[in-house]
């Protein structure tokens, strides 16, 4: 987007030079071409800087540092438009021009006859799609780009309205159990952190309780887990053996 918005900047000088060209030697050409359009590149310049500045408000410190290097980045392109294309131009011969076809010459007369229609239109357009964007918000989770109605998110997001499983999760590699804990009780002091666990939280908990009763099971089922087995078949037996 960034290399985009700066190419414009020359091919607009670029093309207005060449056309003053038809009508004024070089040095004219050069001199008013960036007096009639070194406004109007400013401004662009200017007002698309700001919108990539409109990225360092933003919590994230990636996308907040790209705003300043495109804002940045874009002063830069006006500055080098108006100084480098003209001391480009000045000292290499005129561009040749390319013949035009004859349907970007219909095109372009369709356009100059239809402008106010045309521009109506688009104001019509703009002003629909300004309204449905006002409820429009960023969504970065990754998800979203998948099928919300297969098993698989169905099932996914049955989990995460129990609380069970999200996908709004960190890791962080603590040096030991001790430091863990400490980052632990810090990340539970903020609202957007919902649980944090460590890994002396997966350790099952009572466990002399829980010895206890196996101890009482092993016990109970001692008799069936070592029982002598009996080589004797059932039909042998007496009647009151097996009672």
């Amino acid at each position: 987007m960034f290399i985009g918005l700066g190419v414009d900047f020359a091919i607009h000088l670029s093309l207005r030079y060449q056309e003053d060209l038809h009508h004024k030697n070089r040095h004219s050409a050069l001199i008013s071409t960036n007096r009639d359009l070194g406004p109007a590149i400013t401004l662009c310049g200017i007002t698309s800087a700001i919108g990539f500045l409109s990225f360092v408000p933003t919590d994230y410190v990636g996308l907040a540092e790209l705003g300043i290097i495109s804002g940045g980045g874009m002063i830069i392109a006006v500055f080098v438009s108006l100084t480098l294309i003209p001391a480009f131009f000045a000292v290499v011969d005129k561009p040749v021009e390319m013949p035009r076809k004859a349907y970007v010459a219909s095109v372009s007369q369709k356009l100059e006859q239809y402008r106010y229609g045309i521009v109506l239109i688009t104001f019509t357009i703009a002003g629909i799609a300004t309204y449905i964007a006002k409820d429009a918000y960023f969504d970065f989770s990754i998800l979203s780009l998948k099928n919300p109605n297969s098993e698989a998110m169905v099932t996914f997001r049955e989990l995460q309205e129990e609380d069970i499983i999200t996908d709004y999760s960190l890791n962080y590699v603590a040096p030991d159990l001790e430091s863990a804990n400490l980052v632990k009780n810090k990340l539970l002091n903020f609202e957007t952190v919902s649980k944090v666990k460590t890994p002396y939280d997966y350790v099952p908990s009572e466990q002399e309780e829980k010895l206890y009763i196996l101890e009482d099971a092993q016990i109970m089922l001692a008799s069936t887990f070592y029982a002598e087995p009996n080589d004797e078949p059932y039909n042998s037996l007496d009647r009151d053996q097996v009672i």
